[in-house]
């Protein structure tokens, strides 16, 4: 039996619709895509309810969840994020992975919640099937292995492992070739490449790398920070400096993700420790390890290589760092990838 409060609310509030309530999910996507992850989380998260259970609506479901786990991972809810994420890829089970359908974007994105979360081994076992799938699904069309190989050089670039970063970012590049509706895709491999080539002393082919980034409109947001990079590695910190202003000058009046704020602050960090202020240089890289914390953990990859470049740029540091550094160490190696040999990885 209906009880008075309950009745009150079915009188005056309006009944709920499968068209307003498509409209809450198309909200929620926007609010996640303009960064308001509170809202796109809150929306979602009724979508998700309204859907639940209702037999015909396992799709509209299943995008209400997806945005649903990627704002949760967003406000930094992982275990929540995780859970949704599984019930997710549970959804899809034996439905993708031999052929039958493109692998689904919710597989796709727990990939990179896995891999952002360092848990790169599970990452690498769901790319793999990934790759796997897309071979079958498009035998004749090397775009899109190019697209998977280019998340594989983010997975190893992640982990610490520049050259199979290195391997599969090349030749995602090369299966795309030089036409120019790959131009997206191209700056998309690329962005993982310009760290690996600066890092290995390969600057002609990091500003290479820039460039293709630079020649997609989707990507060019990219261009300050990864060309402040390639002037790190050349020893130009004024110069890299006065990329990263151009950057934060772009961004004026909006408030940036922690993924951004973090590389915006190691560069400068760098920068200053380059040019002999280890004051500020210490400022910012801990600046940098604050927000890959709130991003991605405190127990992280991301952490753990800040970091050891702070303990290596600043030695009077290193007691204060180095049990920390060491805990994260054993915890992260039971998650390390195989790579690409051990996994069987055959590159087209």
């Amino acid at each position: 039996m209906m009880g008075i409060a309950q009745l009150v609310l079915f009188l005056i509030a309006p009944p709920v619709t499968d068209e307003i309530m498509e409209q809450v999910k198309g909200e929620a996507f926007k609010a996640l895509i303009t960064n308001e992850r509170p809202k796109a989380e809150r929306l979602a998260g009724i979508a998700a309810a309204y859907y639940r259970g209702r037999a015909g609506y396992d799709r509209a479901y299943a995008g209400a969840l997806n945005t649903l786990a990627v704002s949760q991972a967003r406000n930094h809810k992982h275990a929540d994020a995780d859970r949704t994420f599984q019930e997710l890829c549970r959804m899809f089970q034996g439905k993708w992975g031999a052929g039958q359908i493109a692998t689904p974007a919710p597989v796709i994105n727990y990939i990179f919640f896995l891999t952002n979360q360092s848990r790169f081994r599970e990452a690498e076992q769901w790319l793999t099937a990934h790759l796997t799938n897309t071979a079958l699904c498009y035998p004749d069309e090397p775009d899109h292995t190019a697209k998977v190989l280019a998340i594989f050089a983010q997975l190893y670039r992640v982990a610490g492992r520049p050259e199979d970063a290195r391997v599969c970012g090349r030749r995602a590049v090369e299966l795309y070739g030089d036409k120019a509706a790959y131009e997206t895709g191209v700056a998309e491999a690329s962005i993982e490449l310009v760290p690996v080539y600066c890092a290995r002393g390969e600057l002609a082919l990091a500003e290479k790398a820039l460039e293709a980034v630079g020649r997609s409109a989707m990507f060019r947001y990219r261009v300050e920070e990864l060309q402040a990079e390639c002037l790190l590695a050349r020893g130009r910190p004024r110069a890299a400096l006065l990329a990263l202003e151009a950057s934060r000058q772009r961004l004026e009046g909006e408030k940036p993700s922690d993924v951004f704020a973090a590389v915006l602050h190691e560069h400068a960090g760098t920068a200053a420790f380059q040019l002999g202020d280890a004051v500020a240089g210490k400022k910012f890289l801990l600046g940098a390890i604050a927000a890959c914390e709130r991003e991605y953990g405190r127990d992280s990859q991301a952490v753990l290589r800040l970091c050891e470049k702070l303990v290596r740029l600043c030695p009077a540091e290193r007691d204060h760092h180095a049990e920390r550094i060491a805990a994260v160490r054993d915890k992260l190696k039971v998650n390390e990838p195989k790579g690409l040999k051990a996994v069987g990885i055959k590159l087209p």
